[in-house]
């Protein structure tokens, strides 16, 4: 699921970066966004490695997700927004990621969904310089 939110994101990314209509307030505000998913999956990441459940991760997933929605509104087609939103919402569970921990590519895949939004992030505020 987490490989899905990248490359709607993605694609989004490339729209927004090509884009004249999105306001650079705008921009400003999703690059945060962004940068925070990443930052709360790599928390995740770093407490599953450590084997302590990583609380409130869900609520603040669900919490950006909702803001990432609302920033998007009016300058994509709803129905991609919404597949987004339904899609970033389902990867905000990532406290059940507690009980697959020991599997093998859990933890490198959250990491690396991390290291993704990190990069959307810079690159859209490299479109405002």
């Amino acid at each position: 699921m987490i490989s899905t939110v990248i490359d709607i994101c993605k694609n989004i990314i490339d729209f927004i970066r090509q884009s004249d209509e999105v306001e650079k307030d705008n921009i400003e505000r999703i690059s945060d966004i962004l940068n925070n998913i990443s930052n709360v999956l790599n928390d995740t990441a770093e407490k599953l490695l450590n084997d302590v459940y990583p609380h409130d991760n869900c609520v603040v997933m669900q919490r950006l997700s909702k803001d990432l929605h609302s920033n998007l509104l009016g300058y994509l087609p709803k129905e991609d927004i919404d597949i987004l939103y339904n899609s970033l919402m389902e990867s905000s569970m990532v406290e059940k990621e507690f009980a697959l921990r020991k599997e093998l590519d859990t933890i490198p895949s959250i990491e690396r969904a991390a290291g993704e939004f990190k990069a959307m992030s810079i690159l859209i505020k490299l479109r405002n310089t």
